[in-house]
């Protein structure tokens, strides 16, 4: 997992406190789950903004046994996501993972 952020320096030392906090401990908010099935849906739409993007994609799916774009397999797994699962997740692929921090 990588990300960016931006501050001032004096804020540098609480942003990474609260950034620690919340990759221990997932707020347990039900709205996450609207959000990360709206992540979810938008970013598999936008995946492909060209023809030869398409192609190369398509080509990749044959490989991986699907009779084409997987999108139409996915959508309605995503919109059966529960917080639960969300939940699982990041217990299973966050909160155990050892963490690293870079400050450039």
């Amino acid at each position: 997992m990588s990300g960016y952020f931006g501050t001032q320096a004096d804020k540098i030392s609480d942003f990474l406190v609260a950034l620690v906090e919340l990759l221990i401990d997932m707020p347990e908010y039900l709205a996450i789950k609207n959000g990360v099935t709206k992540f979810l849906i938008n970013g598999s739409k936008a995946e492909y903004y060209n023809k030869l993007s398409f192609l190369l994609a398509s080509h990749e799916w044959k490989e991986m046994g699907y009779q084409g774009n997987p999108l139409a397999y996915k959508l309605p797994l995503y919109n059966k996501i529960t917080f639960d699962n969300i939940r699982d997740a990041f217990q299973k692929m966050v909160k155990t993972k050892t963490m690293l921090l870079v400050l450039s």
